[in-house]
């Protein structure tokens, strides 16, 4: 449910480690729950804000004390307002990993992940990376485009993969903002395709696509499907 403290994240739920009680009498038991005002500004890399940028907080693993609390998360993101400005309220923690996802409208910038360590009220202001775009079509071997399908992008020295998965749509197109680097591209089913009788037993894992980005960049996919038809019969 919600709290009655005053700004208390809805995105935030609290599970507090085991706490020991030996009831032989009337006994008290408290807790200490430490919560900071994080704010900030997002901009880009000429300082201009970035209204609508979207940030999300890994809280899956946090545990700032073994003797004080951890943490789940319900809804894990904040967006920026008009001015990219934000503000939200955490835990204390040493080690939170931000993600910083831009609006659908600037792909000129990238998904970018920040540190961010959180012992008292703070201004956090973020500059975004600037990003290349990735995009191209995903066909079978007539040019009709396989819609559906998700890429898998992830970097080629540790192989950690982006957190954003691209899609493509209906008619095959993809498009994703990546900083520059080298990077590694599959294409994988997660989910149902739109591609006319596409199985959903069949799970398309291509060979690895290397592409180094340092502009703008074009990688289009041929997915080669065929009709296997025929009749099972008894030995007579």
């Amino acid at each position: 449910g919600r709290s009655s403290y005053p700004d208390f994240p809805d995105y935030l739920d609290i599970v507090f480690a085991v706490q020991n009680v030996v009831m032989a009498a009337d006994t008290g038991l408290d807790f200490e729950l430490r919560l900071y005002q994080v704010a900030g500004t997002v901009t880009d890399s000429n300082g201009v804000p970035v209204p609508g940028a979207e940030l999300i907080v890994d809280l899956s693993h946090s545990r700032p004390d073994p003797n004080f609390a951890g943490w789940s998360q319900i809804k894990n993101s904040v967006y920026t307002d008009a001015s990219g400005e934000y503000s939200m309220m955490l835990l204390e923690q040493k080690d939170y990993s931000v993600r910083i996802r831009p609006p659908v409208d600037r792909n000129d910038l990238a998904e970018t992940t920040k540190s961010l360590t959180v012992l008292s009220d703070m201004t956090f202001d973020i500059t975004v990376d600037n990003g290349y775009v990735l995009s191209g079509y995903i066909r079978d071997q007539y040019g009709q485009g396989v819609g559906g399908l998700s890429l898998i992008i992830s970097d080629q020295a540790t192989d950690v993969n982006n957190d954003f998965i691209p899609k493509t749509d209906t008619n095959g197109y993809y498009e994703v903002s990546l900083p520059g680097g080298e990077y590694k591209v599959r294409v994988v089913t997660l989910g149902r395709s739109s591609y006319p009788d596409f199985p959903d037993y069949l799970d398309i894992v291509f060979a690895v696509q290397n592409v180094v980005m340092a502009a703008d960049t074009g990688l289009d996919f041929e997915l080669r499907l065929y009709q296997v038809a025929g009749t099972v019969t008894d030995s007579n």
